[in-house]
C-alpha cells in the first residue's frame, strides 16, 4: 500500500494479484458443477487447466482530514475496486 499525505489531503493506492488455486474435479462436467455450485462459481474456474481463474484488485482511496481533534477521525474516503 502506498499512501501520500502532504497536508490535510491524502491519497492511497493498493493492489493485489491472485494467481488461481488448483481445483480437484473428480471427473465432474461443467453442467453437474453448475447444478451443485451455481454458474457464477463455475465461470470462475478454468476446467481444462484445473485452476481458479486469476484475479486482481486495485484499490484507490482519497480523503481530507478535518483538522479538528476528536475521538472520531474526520476522514472521508471512497474505495474503487476493479
Amino acid at each position: 500500500m502506498i499512501r501520500y499525505q502532504p497536508a490535510k489531503l491524502w491519497t492511497a493506492l493498493a493492489g493485489w494479484y491472485g494467481s488461481g488455486l488448483p481445483v480437484e474435479l473428480n471427473g465432474e462436467d461443467a453442467a453437474t458443477l453448475a447444478g451443485e455450485f451455481g454458474q457464477a462459481v463455475v465461470h470462475r474456474v478454468n476446467l481444462k487447466a484445473g485452476r481458479v481463474r486469476p484475479t486482481s484488485s486495485i484499490d484507490v482511496a482519497a480523503g481530507r482530514s478535518s483538522g479538528r481533534k476528536s475521538r472520531v477521525p474526520g476522514n472521508c474516503r471512497e474505495m474503487l475496486r476493479t
